[in-house]
């Protein structure tokens, strides 16, 4: 069943089940780095260090691995695909080894940064999905607010996790009873 809306670029309908598998694929986004840190009780600080690198592989290789994927394959996403598993393999490598890393009288103090580290994944995965797949995105809704807000995003998440950091180890010199040694 198709929508009486047209796409802005294309001009095609918008079909609703479109709409659900952009709806979707944002929640997978933002949730699962949220569910990883918490079942696997992985400190947000580390999560997002991890996507903090894989952005920086992205950045710096990702233009190396596109080439790389682009002569031993022929299908033209490949290369986008490739790009986002560049950028979220630190992640689920870092979910995978530091797992029970985090006590779990610390899951509270993370809630907050690891939701921020999920809406950081999403704003950062979010540009290398073929351009299809972003109009679909962008013309739900809810992914109009990411897209207008990824810059408050990325500066929340920067922000969040530093304080988790501030707060959560001691400095060197100190026990737990804050006595110098």
């Amino acid at each position: 069943m198709a929508s009486n809306r047209v796409h802005g670029s294309t001009g095609e309908p918008i079909c609703y089940d479109e709409r659900m598998i952009a709806l979707v694929l944002i929640g997978a986004l933002i949730v699962v780095p949220i569910l990883l840190g918490l079942f696997l009780r992985v400190s947000a600080v580390l999560l997002f260090a991890s996507l903090l690198s894989g952005s920086l592989f992205v950045q710096y290789l990702g233009d190396d691995v596109a080439l790389a994927i682009n002569a031993a394959t022929r299908n033209p996403q490949a290369p986008l695909y490739a790009q986002i598993a560049v950028l979220l393999l630190p992640v689920l490598l870092t979910a995978i080894f530091a797992r029970r890393s985090m006590s779990p009288s610390k899951l509270l103090l993370n809630l907050l940064p690891l939701i921020s580290v999920g809406l950081a994944t999403a704003v950062l995965v979010l540009p290398l999905l073929p351009s299809g797949v972003q109009a679909n995105i962008f013309s739900n809704p809810y992914g109009n607010i990411l897209r207008q807000t990824q810059d408050n995003i990325i500066g929340l998440a920067v922000l969040l996790n530093l304080a988790l950091i501030w707060i959560s180890f001691k400095t060197a010199g100190h026990d737990k009873h804050g006595k110098r040694h």
